[in-house]
């Protein structure tokens, strides 16, 4: 799977990463692909990872009544990038620097 996000970074989803760590790690995540694909294609937010200076986390906010956005980590190297993992979760955070957006949606 392959999309593009909106700094023209392209991110593909490897067969092997999904489904070796994404659905075993994150069952709730069957069924969602397409979603965790849209939330690189069109973020609310994207922010760098505050571990790994090479990754961003992008989110987008899936469920409004509870706060609920889908999470998503991607490995970046130039104008490419791989999904790491991806995962619904309440508000954003989680090893983010928020401090310095890399895009924000307006």
């Amino acid at each position: 799977m392959m999309t593009i996000d909106p700094r023209g970074i392209y991110v593909v989803c490897s067969h092997t990463i999904l489904l070796n760590h994404i659905l075993p790690g994150h069952p709730v995540m069957r069924g969602l692909e397409d979603i965790m694909l849209n939330t690189v294609t069109d973020p609310d937010i994207i922010y760098g990872s505050d571990e790994y200076p090479e990754r961003d986390v992008y989110f987008k906010l899936i469920d409004s009544s509870k706060n609920k956005y889908m999470k998503v980590i991607v490995k970046t190297s130039g104008k490419n990038g791989e999904i790491i993992t991806a995962f619904p979760q309440r508000g954003i955070r989680g090893n983010i620097n928020k401090e310095n957006p890399r895009y924000v949606k307006t």
